[in-house]
């Protein structure tokens, strides 16, 4: 295996990363594989563990092995004793040693999975790049994505071979796309359950679209069993204990004694922290329909003309006051917290000054702004079986898809914005229920999906797949002679707004009583701070509904449509039906989930999974075919 030396920050300067190892001058470096770790090298640790011949090398034995995180850290611990076995063969990594097995005061190296932060510094350019470029979604690539990743776009579905694409500024290779990659800690446990509940994986792979292709993306899997739907391996990093020798030991309570101590009564100030050696931007983009200066703190950082965007990628982390101004007229101050992994987009529509107005104040979550006179009348499908869903047939209607281009925090695969007509078909009021799924599973014999310790009846089916929602309609048509099936994305997107054109059902800003997101975030600025985080499914029913009827539309689990993901509406079918031609394998989902940030549970956002996934965002509502 081929390592590369990524220079760390030293252990004063404040930062999370150090490397265990220094080279002559001192400057401490992480080890981390150049490539991810081949089917190839897989199997002959797997052989030499097991006492099997190891494999021969064959061109489909060079791509990334696909694993899940247990059989990740496995494989590391593998390779850690057969290093254990041969360290005295194998010399030290001095000047000139190929192959060497690096050592700390004569301690030896063994081998493990990188951490997220150990990951995403690397992934980022560490220092061989920029302040703003360490700041950036990914580390700079000249020559485009396409040059340095396997992914949705271009790599065909199939992994490939390892190290066939151009190298990031460190050198090493792969690490967007081509396999998602493990991390060493557990991710998200909802409250009440034992970790580790799942698995951090890292990068995106093959069916990833470009936009997941960040240094801060996360996904979570089940630790336990290989999912199909993760595509994740690994790549290994070599360490070594924290003290290698007694003078490390020693060194280490050095640095604690050399803290300064207080005097007993006299004031006690906190030392002012070094600073990083990398400073942290977000970015920011702004719209107005009115000529102006964009101030961020009340600086002047640029300025913005209708129908030509301000954006910077250099608005330091942290709380900041951002504002238009023109001369006669105004618009309220907005105020954003900029992370490293947060693209803020602020959208100002400037008000001609007149004295007697009074002065603008922030949008408070509202109703939905349609009033339900206004809309087409709609009626309610009563279930004739205790496992049949309630329905709304909703009447035919043309409206607009996407997002606007100067929507807030919106995702550009949610356009270019059009007009779609929608035939009369009836959708479910709710999500399918545990209650109705589990008659289901009863009647077909199948395994009963983990309700995550949250309960079941009317709670939302989670852990199902693509292909389990469409097996339930497939089912629940056949016994009730009705034509159930999954929405098409469009006609979910028609359902979910029903009539409005704004973010969401209820206006510009949403709260977390209308609906159940992350509350520990606010969409652009509104929908207060106050949220609370539920961590977990509501029972369906228990929040708003639109005003068509339709309740937990944003929010609450990403709910599966029939569509192919497409990573734009470029040659979507205007007349609502399902889009299948020319997408991948992966499905889309709509909604957001509890687990997400507001900005997902907007109305035109999109997402996806492969049709096989599960996992405890997931649910679905079904859609009914009704006859002109």
């Amino acid at each position: 295996m081929a390592f590369r030396a990524i220079p760390t920050p030293g252990h004063d300067s404040g930062y999370p990363v150090v490397g265990p190892f220094a080279g002559s001058d001192a400057t401490p470096y992480l080890l981390l594989g150049k490539y991810e770790v081949s089917e190839l090298q897989a199997q002959a640790l797997t052989a030499g563990a097991t006492g099997q011949p190891c494999p021969q090398p064959k061109p489909a034995l060079q791509a990334p092995t696909l694993t899940n995180w247990w059989e990740a850290l496995e494989l590391g611990d593998r390779a850690s004793v057969w290093l254990a076995s041969k360290a005295e063969d194998i010399p030290a990594c001095d000047p000139g040693a190929t192959p060497c097995l690096p050592r700390v005061d004569g301690v030896a190296a063994y081998l493990r999975l990188p951490t997220a932060a150990e990951w995403e510094y690397a992934a980022r350019g560490g220092l061989s790049v920029a302040a703003g470029a360490f700041a950036a979604p990914r580390y700079p690539m000249a020559e485009g994505i396409g040059a340095h990743a396997w992914y949705g776009a271009n790599s065909r579905g199939a992994t490939q071979p390892v190290g066939g694409l151009a190298s990031s500024p460190l050198g090493l290779h792969d690490l967007y796309g081509n396999a998602a990659e493990w991390a060493l800690e557990s991710g998200l446990a909802p409250v009440g359950a034992p970790p580790p509940f799942a698995a951090l994986a890292l990068g995106g792979h093959i069916g990833s679209p470009e936009g997941n292709l960040r240094a801060d993306w996360r996904w979570v899997y089940p630790p336990f069993a290989t999912d199909p739907a993760a595509r994740a391996g690994l790549r290994l990093l070599a360490s070594v204990p924290l003290f290698t020798s007694p003078e490390k030991v020693r060194e280490g309570e050095r640095r604690r004694q050399a803290q300064p101590v207080p005097v007993a009564q006299a004031p006690q100030t906190e030392p002012e922290p070094p600073p990083p050696p990398v400073r942290f931007f977000g970015s920011l983009r702004v719209t107005a329909d009115t000529p102006g200066e964009v101030l961020v703190d009340g600086q002047i950082v640029g300025r913005v003309e209708p129908g030509q965007a301000f954006e910077s990628r250099a608005i330091e982390v942290g709380e900041r006051r951002v504002e238009v101004r023109a001369e006669g007229h105004q618009a309220p101050v907005q105020t954003h917290g900029f992370r490293t992994r947060h693209w803020v987009e602020a959208a100002f529509a400037l008000a001609a000054t007149a004295p007697a107005s009074p002065p603008a104040t922030e949008a408070q979550p509202t109703p939905a702004p349609v009033a339900a006179a206004a809309l087409p009348e709609v009626r309610v499908l009563a279930p004739r079986r205790p496992f049949e869903p309630e329905m709304i047939a909703l009447p035919g209607g043309e409206f607009w898809i996407g997002s606007p281009d100067n929507e807030p925090e919106r995702y550009k695969d949610e356009g270019p914005r059009h007009k779609v007509r929608i035939a009369l078909f009836a959708i479910g009021k709710t999500e399918v229920t545990f209650a109705q799924y589990d008659a289901f599973a009863q009647a077909t014999k199948r395994a009963k999906p983990s309700d995550n310790g949250w309960g079941r009846g009317d709670r939302p089916a989670i852990n199902v797949s693509w292909e389990d929602a469409m097996a339930y309609a497939a089912w629940l048509s056949q016994e009730t002679g009705e034509k159930y099936r999954l929405p098409s994305e469009a006609e979910w997107e028609y359902a979910a707004r029903a009539g409005t054109e704004t973010p969401f059902w209820t206006g510009k800003c949403i709260h977390t009583d209308q609906a159940n997101y992350d509350g520990n975030f606010h969409y652009n600025g509104c929908g207060a701070k106050t949220g609370v985080y539920r961590q977990k499914t509501v029972p369906v029913g228990s929040l708003p509904a639109n005003p068509w009827g339709l309740h937990e539309v944003h929010g609450n689990v990403w709910e599966w449509v029939q569509d192919n993901y497409h990573d734009s509406y470029a040659g979507v079918p205007t007349d609502g039906s399902v889009w299948e031609a020319g997408g991948g394998s992966a499905r889309v989902v709509r909604g957001g989930s509890w687990y997400n940030y507001p900005r997902d549970a907007r109305a035109a956002d999109r997402n996806w999974f492969l049709p096989v996934f599960r996992n405890y965002l997931l649910g679905f509502r079904l859609a009914r075919t009704l006859s002109p």
